[in-house]
C-alpha cells in the first residue's frame, strides 16, 4: 500500500509527468480518430477520383442498322457519377495519368464497334476496351479503378446483348415465318407422302401380279422356245417351197409369154364380137317388132280359152245328162250287163277325160296369161336389150382398147415375171440366211429361258422391295405428318412479339441480390475492429516507451506490492483511454454499435490484454521488451484477419492466427459493432483475452518479486524518472547503498 501511494504521489507531484500520462492517453484516440475519418467511406468518394475516357470506335454496319457501341457508351459515362469523367485524347489521358491527374484512363478502339457486329461469323472477335492504371503511383486507386471496370465491363457487355436480342428477335420473325412456310411445305409433303403410300400399295400389288406374272412369262419363254425348234423345221420347209415357187414363177413367165400371144388373139377376136354385136342388136329391134305381134296374138288366144273353157264346162253337163240318160235307158231295157258295163266304164272315162280336158283348158288359159304377162316381159326386156346392146358394143370397143393396152402391159408382166424369178432366187437366198438366223435365235431362246428364270426371282424381290417401300412411305407419311405438326409449333413458338423488356432481359438476364446478414454502412465501420485494435496496442507501447513501468518510487520491500503500485497506473490509463478511444469513434466519427455498453468493456478488456503483454515485455526486458512488442504487433497485423480472410494469407500466418489476442479482439469487435446477435461469442473472445491478462500480468508479478529478490541480494536499486521538476528533458539517476 506504501508503494502504491508512493507511485500516485510521485506521478501528481510532477505535472510533466501528469501531461504525459494525460498525452498517451489520447493515443489510441488519434490514432482511431484519424485513420478512420480519412478512410472512413473511400467508395463514397469515388465521384472525385479522375477519369480520362478516349472514344476512337469508328462504328459499323450490323444487320442493316448503325452499331455505335463506342458512342453509346461514352453517352452512358455522361449520365453516370461513379467517376470524374473527362473525355480527351489518348495522349493527354496518358500524359495525365503518368502525373496522377487521371487514376484511370479507359481507351475505346477504332474497332470495338466493328468486332461486336462479328458476332454471327465464322471467326468472331471479341471486343477489346482498354483500361490503364498506374500503380505504382497509387496502388489502391488502381485497385478501385479496376473493380469500377469490371462494372463498367459489364454495362457494355449488356448493351451489346440487348443489340445482339434485339437483332435476333428481328431474326426470329423470319424464321418464324419460315417455320410457317416449312409448315405448308410440310403439308404439302405429307399430302404428297399420303400418295406415296397410296402408289407405293398399288405398285406393291401390280408387282405381286408381275412376279406371278413372269411365272406365266418362264413358261411362254419354254414354248417360245419349243415353237423356235417347230419355226426352225417351218423354215426347212419354207426352203424347200421356196425352191418350187421358184420352179412356178419360171413357168409364170412361160405362161406370161402364152398371154401376151393371146392377148393378140383377144384383140382380133373382140373385132369379131364388135361385129357380131352390131348383127345382134339388129335381131334384138326385129325381136322386139315380133314380140309386140306375139303379146296381140297371146290376147286372142286368151280370149278363145276363156270361151273353150266356157264350152267345155257346158259339155261336161250334157255328157253328165246323157250319162244318165244312158243309165236309165239300160236299166229301161236290162240290156247285157257286160255291154251295161262296158258302156258305163266308157261313159265314167268320157267323163274323166272331160274333166281333164276342161282342167287341160283351164291350164292353158292360166298358161296364156303366163305366157302373156312373159311376152310383156320379154317385150320390156327386148327393149332393155337393145339398150344394153348398144352399151355392149361401146363396151366392145373400150375391151378392144384394152385388149391393145392388154396386149402391151402382158410385155411388161413378162419383164416383171423375170424381175419375180430373180426375187425368188433371192427369196430362196434370204431363207437359207433365215434358217442360219433360227439358229441363233434357238440359242437366243435358251438364253431368255434361263434370264426368265432370274427376271421371275428378281420379280419376287422387287415384290418384297415394294413391300418395304410401301411400309417406308407409310413411316414417310408419318413422320411428315410429325414434321407438319412440329413446325407448326415452331412457328407459333419463334413468333414473339419482343419489346425492350425481353431485349433487356435477355442482356441482362439475372439480378444480383444481395442480402446481407448483416451490413454495414460504409468501409470504416467494416476496418473499426481492426483500426480500434492497431491503436489500443499503439498506445500501450506508446504509454511503456514514455512512463517508467518498472522504475519503482521508493525502494521496493516486496515484489508483489511493487507490481501492484505499476498495475493500479496500467488499468487506470487503459480504462481511461478505451473510453476516450470508443466515444471519439462513437461521437466524433459516428460508428454505430449493437451495444454501446458492451462495447466500452470490451474494448477495456482488450487493452488491459494488450497492456499485460506489453507490461510484462518491458518489465522482464526493458528496451528490448519493447522491439519484442513490436515484432508482436507486426506479426498480429498480418495474422489477424483484419483487412483479409486469414485463409488467404501465407500458411505461417494461418498457423498462428488462432493464437494471437488481436484475432480475438477484432472478432469480439466485429460482433458487437456490426452483428449484435450472439453475444456469446463476444464473451467468448472476453475468454481468451481474459487468459492473455491472467497469464501475463502473472508473469509481469512473477518478474517484479524476482527482481525485488534481486536488489535484496544485491542492496543495490536504481530511481529512474522520466523528467525533473524543472526540465522534463532532465534525466536523473540516483543510487543509493543499503
Amino acid at each position: 500500500m506504501q508503494m502504491l501511494r508512493a507511485e500516485w504521489n510521485k506521478i501528481f507531484s510532477r505535472p510533466m509527468t501528469v501531461i504525459t500520462i494525460v498525452g498517451l492517453l489520447f493515443v489510441p484516440f488519434f490514432y482511431g480518430l484519424i485513420f478512420l475519418s480519412a478512410y472512413w467511406d473511400p467508395y463514397g468518394n469515388t465521384d472525385q477520383l479522375p477519369v480520362a475516357v478516349v472514344n476512337q470506335d469508328d462504328g459499323a454496319e450490323y444487320q442493316g442498322a448503325q452499331l455505335e457501341v463506342g458512342k453509346n457508351l461514352v453517352d452512358h459515362l455522361k449520365d453516370n457519377d461513379t467517376f470524374k469523367w473527362t473525355f480527351t485524347d489518348k495522349e493527354t489521358a496518358l500524359k495525365g495519368l503518368e502525373q496522377e491527374k487521371y487514376y484511370l484512363v479507359i481507351e475505346i478502339p477504332a474497332d470495338f464497334s466493328k468486332d461486336a457486329a462479328t458476332v454471327l461469323d465464322k471467326q468472331p472477335k471479341k471486343m477489346q476496351l482498354n483500361y490503364y492504371t498506374n500503380p505504382g503511383k497509387n496502388y489502391p486507386g488502381a485497385q478501385i479503378s479496376a473493380t469500377a471496370m469490371v462494372k463498367i465491363n459489364e454495362q457494355i457487355d449488356a448493351e451489346v446483348t440487348k443489340e445482339y436480342t434485339r437483332s435476333l428477335f428481328d431474326s426470329l420473325e423470319d424464321v418464324s415465318l419460315s417455320f410457317q412456310k416449312a409448315s405448308d411445305a410440310a403439308g404439302k409433303i405429307e399430302d404428297g407422302s399420303r400418295e406415296v403410300e397410296d402408289g407405293a400399295k398399288k405398285l406393291n400389288d401390280k408387282l405381286e401380279e408381275l412376279a406371278s406374272s413372269t411365272i406365266t412369262f418362264n413358261k411362254g419363254v419354254a414354248d417360245a422356245a419349243s415353237g423356235a425348234g417347230k419355226l426352225q423345221n417351218g423354215l426347212q420347209d419354207a426352203r424347200s417351197g421356196s425352191v418350187k415357187l421358184h420352179d412356178g414363177l419360171k413357168g409364170l413367165e412361160n405362161g406370161t409369154q402364152s398371154l401376151e400371144q393371146g392377148a393378140v388373139k383377144l384383140q382380133g377376136g373382140l373385132g369379131q364380137l364388135a361385129s357380131a354385136g352390131n348383127q345382134l342388136h339388129a335381131g334384138a329391134k326385129e325381136l322386139s317388132g315380133g314380140l309386140a305381134s306375139l303379146n296381140s296374138g297371146l290376147q286372142t288366144s286368151s280370149s278363145g280359152a276363156d270361151k273353150l273353157n266356157e264350152q267345155m264346162a257346158a259339155y261336161n253337163a250334157k255328157l253328165q245328162e246323157l250319162g244318165a240318160a244312158m243309165k236309165r235307158e239300160v236299166e229301161k231295157e236290162q240290156a247285157d250287163p257286160t255291154v251295161l258295163k262296158k258302156l258305163s266304164a266308157a261313159l265314167n272315162e268320157l267323163e274323166q277325160s272331160g274333166k281333164q280336158l276342161q282342167a287341160a283348158i283351164g291350164q292353158l288359159a292360166a298358161g296364156q296369161l303366163q305366157l302373156a304377162a312373159g311376152a310383156q316381159q320379154l317385150t320390156e326386156g327386148s327393149g332393155k336389150l337393145g339398150d344394153n346392146l348398144g352399151a355392149l358394143a361401146a363396151g366392145i370397143e373400150n375391151a378392144k382398147a384394152g385388149a391393145v393396152e392388154l396386149t402391151a402391159g402382158s410385155g411388161a408382166l413378162q419383164k416383171g415375171a423375170a424381175q419375180l424369178v430373180q426375187g425368188g432366187s433371192s427369196l430362196s437366198d434370204g431363207l437359207d440366211k433365215l434358217v442360219q438366223g433360227q439358229h441363233s435365235l434357238v440359242a437366243g431362246m435358251g438364253k431368255i429361258s434361263d434370264a426368265s428364270g432370274k427376271l421371275q426371282s428378281g420379280s419376287r424381290q422387287l415384290a418384297d422391295g415394294s413391300d418395304n417401300l410401301h411400309t417406308g412411305a407409310k413411316s414417310l407419311s408419318d413422320g411428315t405428318g410429325k414434321l407438319h405438326s412440329a413446325l407448326r409449333d415452331g412457328a407459333e413458338k419463334t413468333g414473339v412479339q419482343a419489346d425492350e423488356g425481353n431485349y433487356d432481359m435477355f442482356a441482362t438476364p439475372t439480378e444480383l441480390i444481395g442480402n446481407k446478414l448483416h451490413d454495414i454502412t460504409s468501409y470504416g465501420v467494416g476496418l473499426a475492429p481492426y483500426i480500434l485494435s492497431i491503436a489500443l496496442y499503439a498506445g500501450t507501447m506508446m504509454f511503456a516507451s514514455g512512463y517508467p513501468l518498472k522504475e519503482a518510487a521508493i525502494r521496493p520491500r516486496r515484489g508483489l506490492a511493487w507490481f501492484t503500485s505499476k498495475l493500479s497506473v496500467v488499468v487506470l490509463v487503459s480504462l481511461l483511454s478505451s473510453i476516450l478511444a470508443d466515444s471519439i469513434l462513437i461521437w466524433g466519427v459516428g460508428l454505430e454499435v449493437q451495444n454501446i455498453w458492451l462495447f466500452y468493456l470490451f474494448t477495456f478488456i482488450t487493452s488491459m490484454a494488450f497492456f499485460s503483454i506489453v507490461f510484462f515485455l518491458y518489465a522482464a526486458l526493458n528496451n528490448v521488451g519493447l522491439y519484442v512488442a513490436f515484432l508482436l504487433l507486426l506479426l498480429q497485423i498480418g495474422g489477424s484477419g483484419g483487412t483479409f480472410p486469414s485463409l488467404l494469407t501465407p500458411g505461417f500466418f494461418q498457423a498462428i492466427h488462432p493464437y494471437l489476442p488481436m484475432t480475438h479482439s477484432i472478432n469480439g469487435f466485429r460482433q458487437i459493432i456490426s452483428i449484435g446477435t450472439d453475444y456469446s461469442l463476444v464473451w467468448e473472445q472476453a475468454t481468451f483475452l481474459s487468459g492473455y491478462i491472467a497469464v501475463f500480468l502473472l508473469l509481469a508479478a512473477l518478474t517484479f518479486i524476482l527482481r525485488t529478490r534481486h536488489i535484496a541480494k544485491t542492496g543495490h536499486w536504481e530511481h529512474t524518472s522520466i523528467v525533473d521538476e524543472n526540465s522534463a528533458d532532465m534525466v536523473q539517476k540516483k543510487k543509493s547503498d543499503l
